[in-house]
């Protein structure tokens, strides 16, 4: 057992290890043999250990040698490029000065060129003076670009405004519509908008109870058409949407109707120029407007002053606009220009679904015009045609219409 026994400080080799194992081959006791085996096998897993630290801390030093290796031959890269600019900088100065020597005293040739002795204080002035020169002709083509940007957003604005411009060009200038936009207009009183609203009414749901209809059958966009037999001069298209809401269309119709520049950009075509003016807010649910419309291709204008106003009915609501008298507007029109009687109104019916639920809104566009401009009636109907069309591309969906 003595001769076994681990000393706590004496590594044993691999030779030592078998040395020791054929000894114990020879005869002896059997715990001996089997106390040996367990000190050998301890032995040879300790050797192993020190062989894998050993190899592993030699790969540790030759990746950082590897390492420090590559980043030297860089700094050593780095620095024979900056020797190299340093050496054609100087041979670049060198012969700029020789041949401003030889141009001053037209003596030396070109061959004393790499003779010249240089001053260092104006090689470091001349090497000040090329950095500076450098960094001036970055900042101005920096500057270049800014300027080029620039330049570009205000093309891009003198092009918009001369479109514009080109748009709306004589609509300020015409002596006949400064006579009207300064012409007499007397307020409406508060009982005589109130009976028009209800005279009006009346027209309208008379226009909608009678059975005596007619359609061409035809259908733009899901609208279909509706007229009475008797009544030629009065019109009126409509649609069912399903899942919207009366109210909210109704207030989209009425901010539609009362807000002018809106009228102007998005119900109107850009072919027609339109001039409004409310000249009367009676109350929130009421105005009065002035219309003129010119139509280009007409070369005639149009005069109305009608009053727009909003009632809610036992089936949703009506938004209607209708021409009132305006004397002093009527007498100041010129050559040219015609006083129209408009009556166009908008109704919005809750509909029912499949379970009883007021879920759907019909909308019904209709409306006349007076019996002195009949001729004008086509423009009128394609008027009323695109207005609703262009009304549903504003407050209900996109329908991808100009």
């Amino acid at each position: 057992m003595e001769l076994v026994a681990p000393q706590p400080h004496v590594q044993l080799r691999e030779n030592d290890v078998d040395n020791m194992l054929s000894l114990s081959e020879a005869p002896a006791d059997k715990s001996t043999s089997e106390t040996r085996k367990p000190a050998a096998t301890k032995s040879k897993r300790r050797n192993a250990d020190t062989g894998n630290a050993s190899a592993d801390a030699s790969a540790q030093r030759a990746r950082r040698s590897e390492i420090e290796k590559k980043s030297r031959q860089r700094r050593q890269g780095s620095l024979k490029v900056m020797r190299d600019e340093v050496k054609v900088l100087e041979r670049e100065y060198l012969r700029l000065a020789t041949r401003a020597a030889n141009a001053t005293s037209g003596g030396d040739s070109e061959q004393h060129e790499r003779g010249v002795l240089l001053d260092p204080t104006q090689v470091q002035a001349l090497r000040t003076k090329f950095l500076r020169l450098s960094s001036e002709a970055a900042a101005l083509r920096k500057e270049q670009k800014q300027l080029h940007q620039v330049l570009h957003v205000q093309q891009l604005f003198r092009d918009s405004f001369q479109a514009l411009s080109a748009e709306f060009a004589g609509a300020e200038s015409d002596p006949r519509l400064d006579a009207v936009g300064h012409a007499l207009f007397e307020p409406l009183a508060s009982d005589a908008c109130f009976s028009i609203m209800r005279d009006s009414y009346d027209v309208i749901t008379r226009f909608e109870a009678g059975q005596d209809f007619v359609t061409t059958g035809s259908s733009l966009f899901g609208w279909s058409d509706r007229r009475r037999l008797d009544d030629d001069a009065s019109k009126m298209i409509r649609k069912l949407f399903e899942n919207q809401s009366c109210e909210r269309l109704m207030e989209e119709s009425w901010r539609t109707f009362s807000d002018l520049e809106f009228m102007r950009r998005v119900v109107f075509s850009s072919k027609v120029s339109v001039d409004l003016e409310i000249l009367q807010v009676v109350n929130r649910d009421a105005l009065v407007v002035r219309r003129r419309t010119n139509y280009r291709a007409m070369g005639r204008s149009f005069h109305t002053v009608y009053l727009l106003f909003r009632l809610q009915t036992a089936s949703g609501y009506t938004v209607c606009f209708r021409t009132i008298p305006a004397p002093g507007i009527q007498q100041a029109l010129g050559e040219g220009e015609a006083w129209i009687d408009l009556f166009h109104w908008t109704t919005l019916s809750r509909v029912p679904d499949a379970d009883g639920m007021l879920t759907g809104c019909e909308i019904s566009f209709g409306g006349s015009i007076g019996a002195g401009v009949m001729n004008f009636a086509a423009h009128w109907m394609l008027e009323l045609i695109m207005t609703v069309v262009r009304w549903e591309n504003a407050c209900i969906a996109p329908l991808f219409i100009k």
